[in-house]
């Protein structure tokens, strides 16, 4: 009993120990007021700057989800010190951070009616979309079509 609560406190450390998703990852609060002085060309352009930076980090944040997961698989499966490669570049708080500030830099351009920009907001957003739909098309694709015993075995 007691090494099964062991090995179960282990796991779940080191499960815990994996990057998020970065999907997953709410953001953090970020005034709008902060932006507030700025014309609709300035919110654009630190728009863009905000999510260059965002998209840089969130490729960075799923290879090391990526790699951990592997990791995790093959120490729990194969070799246990494959374990301590699980400790990565997480980019979390950044991520979380960056996505705040993207939503400060909406809401400012909400309130100082860039429509222009609005408009380019939704269709970045509705690219972003698009581009996860592609990627879980892609992935389901990709699994192996299980198929149960052949009628004459049953």
């Amino acid at each position: 009993m007691k090494k099964t609560l062991t090995i179960m406190c282990v796991v779940a450390i080191l499960i815990s120990g994996c990057a998020t998703h970065p999907n997953k990852i709410q953001p953090t609060y970020v005034s709008p007021e902060n932006y507030g002085d700025y014309n609709c060309e300035q919110l654009r352009m630190e728009m863009l700057r905000v999510n260059s930076r965002m998209n840089q980090l969130m490729g960075i944040q799923e290879s090391e989800r990526r790699k951990d997961t592997a990791a995790f698989t093959v120490g729990m499966v194969l070799f246990w010190p494959a374990l301590f490669f699980m400790i990565g570049d997480d980019q979390k708080e950044e991520i979380a951070d960056l996505k705040g500030q993207f939503e400060a830099l909406e809401q400012a351009a909400i309130d100082a009616e860039c429509y222009e920009l609005l408009d380019e907001i939704n269709q970045m957003k509705e690219a972003a979309a698009n581009e996860e739909a592609v990627r879980k098309a892609a992935k389901e694709e990709q699994k192996p079509i299980r198929r149960g015993p052949p009628s004459s075995i049953r």
